[in-house]
């Protein structure tokens, strides 16, 4: 079950590292009233939110408690990207991207929980730096990825 959740949460970050290398150009040429300044008030308004979510997914217990989150935290990220790109105005921006925080900061929480529930105690340390270690070792291709996407739409 945890490696079907680590895999999900990689896939769902090749999606959110697309809108990563894109929001720049949304932010500053789709969004009306979209300024450097909004730029960087939506990258807080995601870590802001990313604060929240960790807080609250913090208070969860159980496995199924954990897996609930981190479903509900791939869907509701995926909605509010979504929602971004169909409703783009400064407001639904930094709502969105908010939420997405949120959902973000539960995700991580939840996984983080999932590796020490189904870890030996004395393996903790090696599970916790295998599974950072497949999102770190992917990052670099999904951003190389998500530069040519975003190169070839124009």
């Amino acid at each position: 079950m945890l490696r079907i959740a680590v895999a999900g949460m990689a896939l769902v970050f090749v999606g959110a590292v697309m809108v990563d290398v894109a929001a720049v150009f949304f932010v500053l040429e789709v969004v009306p009233g979209g300024t450097a300044t909004v730029f960087g008030l939506t990258a807080g308004a995601w870590g802001a939110g990313a604060l929240v979510g960790a807080r609250l997914a913090g208070r969860l217990t159980g496995t199924r408690a954990l897996l609930r989150a981190l479903g509900a935290g791939h869907a509701v990220m995926a909605a509010a990207l979504v929602l971004c790109g169909l409703a783009p105005s400064v407001i639904v921006l930094l709502s969105t991207w908010l939420v997405g925080g949120m959902a973000n900061g539960a995700q991580n929480v939840s996984v983080q929980g999932l590796v020490r529930a189904r870890s030996e105690p004395h393996l903790r340390g090696r599970a916790f730096s295998a599974t950072s270690s497949v999102f770190q070792t992917l990052k670099r291709p999904r951003f190389s990825a998500a530069l040519i996407r975003v190169a070839a739409l124009g």
